[in-house]
């Protein structure tokens, strides 16, 4: 039986135990998939001969020494198996961190990355500013990141008008 929440401590440490469940269930399914993602791309560079026919540039944010190493690796031992899981981690967390997955991730954080602004958004945005909020609490009110609501507020010249 579970205990009864009977403080705010109480309630936050279970919110607490809640989301980092969650959070470590997201995090190793995105490790799963782009862990796939990373030696399926390295297959398919072995399958056409290589990356000499490439530019030294990143693929999708993913640097051309990642998928060079994955390649060797493949080439060499046809496997991964003897890959430490520090090396592994490395390479998941670049490709996790690449351009291809950043929106998402982001998106993530703040629902609202990138989607424009509504009148109601504007007018609600400059009436809790007046009201004293906080940057960072107007951030998580409206789900952007902080430099969105910093832009909004210059856009809309609220210090010019309420200075």
């Amino acid at each position: 039986m579970e205990t009864a929440i009977t403080t705010t401590e109480d309630l936050e440490k279970k919110i607490s135990g809640i989301i980092g469940k969650y959070r470590q269930e997201a995090y190793e399914a995105i490790e799963v998939k782009m862990w796939t993602a990373l030696v399926e791309a390295g297959i398919c560079i072995l399958e056409n001969e290589g990356l000499f026919l490439m530019s030294r540039r990143a693929i999708n944010g993913v640097s051309t020494t990642t998928l060079n190493n994955v390649c060797k690796i493949l080439e060499e031992e046809g496997d991964f198996k003897t890959m430490d899981e520090l090396h592994k981690k490395a390479y998941i967390m670049e490709f996790i961190k690449a351009r291809s997955l950043s929106f998402e991730v982001t998106r993530l954080k703040y629902p609202n990355y990138l989607k424009p602004w509504s009148e109601s958004d504007d007018e609600t945005l400059e009436r809790l500013w007046c009201e004293g909020k906080s940057v960072k609490e107007l951030a998580e009110l409206f789900g952007r990141n902080p430099g969105a609501i910093d832009a909004r507020i210059e856009k809309l010249e609220l210090v010019e008008k309420y200075s």
